[in-house]
């Protein structure tokens, strides 16, 4: 059966530990000026600056995020947004200032979605780094489009994610042998380039 190509971005699922993922989060903003949306799942990168949002009569600094560049440095994962209108779609809208919810922690694992085209990735590369295919996300589920990279897996320490492991369920193929791989695999990531690791420069 062929795996289901429904990618979604990066869903933290646990802790590198093995401790189940608690939902710890930070709020940050997406700017007004930045044409560019976010998406639930996008992994999301501090620009260097904040903005102030007024909040219950006191002045609160948050921030500001954009959508990740692959190649650049990681700060987390958008979980969700914060809506302050019943109008708001389920992402951050392009041109919009909006509150997301990013999840930070440097060691919790991802659920990602292979690219659908291309040579799958296979269970022999698990251990090595691969880059992050940036896609436009649905304006409609509000869901990232941001998949694995086929073919830029390497044992490179510079690229976007580190591959942990294949997900172990019926509805994920994994291929008819270690050697070989099914399209659309979904996959247990973690950030190889967040900003809380060692030796990582700030903003």
């Amino acid at each position: 059966m062929s795996n289901t190509n429904s990618p979604r971005g990066l869903i933290p699922v646990s802790n590198a530990t093995g401790s189940p993922y608690n939902g710890a989060v930070i709020q940050m903003v997406h700017a007004s000026g930045d044409s560019q949306a976010i998406y639930v799942g996008d992994i999301v990168t501090m620009t260097g600056t904040s903005v102030q949002i007024n909040i219950g009569g006191s002045l609160m600094s948050f921030p500001l995020a954009a959508q990740f560049v692959s190649g650049g440095i990681e700060d987390g994962v958008c979980i969700g947004v914060d809506y302050v209108t019943r109008d708001l779609p389920p992402y951050a809208p392009a041109s919009t200032q909006v509150v997301i919810s990013v999840a930070v922690d440097p060691n919790m694992l991802c659920l990602v979605q292979d690219n659908s085209t291309g040579t799958a990735l296979t269970s022999n590369d698990i251990g090595l780094n691969c880059d992050i295919l940036v896609n436009q996300g649905s304006t409609v589920t509000g869901y990232s489009a941001m998949v694995l990279n086929n073919g830029t897996e390497a044992g490179t320490n510079t690229l976007d994610v580190k591959i942990i492991g294949q997900l172990q369920s019926p509805g994920n193929d994994l291929g008819d042998s270690v050697s070989s791989g099914a399209a659309s695999g979904q996959w247990l990531v973690k950030l190889n380039r967040t900003r809380l690791s060692n030796q990582v420069a700030g903003v």
